[in-house]
């Protein structure tokens, strides 16, 4: 008869086949708990490394390249509370307006 051991993620008690070894002894979780948990750090890592590219890319734009809206949006995106006023400037050339 084949040794079990219970996996310390899923609960489920397992052959020892089912689990990895290391020269320190075999781990704690199963090869499928183990898989996902990689699975999971992976994505994890490049979402982190998306946001980041975000962020540098977010620091180089100027603020005269927003719109109004497109200011409140980004500030409020980086956690910024605040109550904003602005002015808006027209130009009219009197050529245009018909009499």
């Amino acid at each position: 008869m084949e040794e079990m051991q219970v996996c310390k993620c899923c609960g489920k008690e397992l052959p020892l086949s089912m689990y990895r070894s290391s020269r320190l002894g075999r781990f704690k979780t199963c090869k499928e708990c183990t898989r996902k948990h990689q699975i999971n750090a992976k994505l994890d890592k490049k979402i982190a490394k998306l946001k980041e590219k975000d962020a540098t890319d977010a620091r180089f734009l100027r603020l005269k390249d927003f719109t109004p809206r497109e200011l409140m949006a980004e500030l409020k995106r980086r956690g910024f509370k605040f109550t904003m006023e602005y002015v808006e400037t027209h130009v009219i050339n009197s050529k245009d307006i018909e009499i």
